[in-house]
């Protein structure tokens, strides 16, 4: 088995984080899409920089450097949520 190789700390922490996911089946569909399983429509998923085409999302641009919006936890927060507010999509 290929994670038989992972040290002990390393399989523990993706045993955990496999968990966690697996946990939340209402968001789930992107994994299982991913594993094969049939799902009851296609996943979505939006990467953050898809983002820059949103009014809001310039504003934040215009106002902020990159850096400063990257690294303010409540501006990183709104940015990331902007697009699943106005997309639905199934990840942030």
């Amino acid at each position: 088995k290929a994670g038989a190789r992972l040290a002990p700390q390393v399989r523990a922490r993706r045993s955990a984080a496999a968990e966690a996911i697996s946990m939340n089946s209402e968001h789930d569909i992107l994994l299982r899409a991913a594993k094969g399983e049939s799902t009851e429509r296609s996943p979505v998923w939006l990467m953050r920089q898809a983002g820059r085409y949103m009014k809001e999302f310039r504003a934040y641009s215009d106002k902020y450097p990159f850096r400063h919006r990257s690294e303010t936890p409540e501006i990183a927060i709104e940015l990331s949520l902007q697009p699943f507010r106005a997309f639905g999509t199934d990840r942030v």
